[in-house]
């Protein structure tokens, strides 16, 4: 099996300014029998984007796709939050309830957009 990072652009910088080269577009995802959507600092910015998400085809039927934290919100935003669970922390709001535990009922929701 090979694994390949997927990016929008070309070059991207991790939130710690470590640039990353894509090595396939964003729309070899679905091509791929698997799919690990990560998370960072823009992960509100890419849901909010439509002609970013409408590059994101994944089908969960034949594809195992999962998330990295934040990156659960891309599945929302992609209409496949009732085909697939999610893991989150365990918060009321923004605010952590017992911090180090997790729940298997994360509710996954579109972020509040300014």
């Amino acid at each position: 099996m090979e694994a390949f990072i997927t990016t929008p652009t070309p070059v991207v910088r991790s939130m710690n300014g470590v640039e990353v080269t894509g090595q396939r577009p964003m729309e070899y995802v679905t091509e791929a029998e698997a799919v690990l959507i990560g998370s960072g600092v823009k992960t509100r910015d890419v849901v909010a984007d439509d002609q970013l998400i409408s590059r994101l085809s994944l089908e969960p039927s034949r594809q195992l796709v999962g998330t990295q934290c934040s990156g659960a919100l891309v599945l929302a935003r992609l209409g496949l939050r009732g085909e697939l669970s999610a893991q989150g922390p365990v918060t009321r709001g923004d605010v952590p309830v017992r911090p180090g535990r997790w729940s298997s009922r994360a509710r996954l929701s579109r972020p509040r957009l300014r």
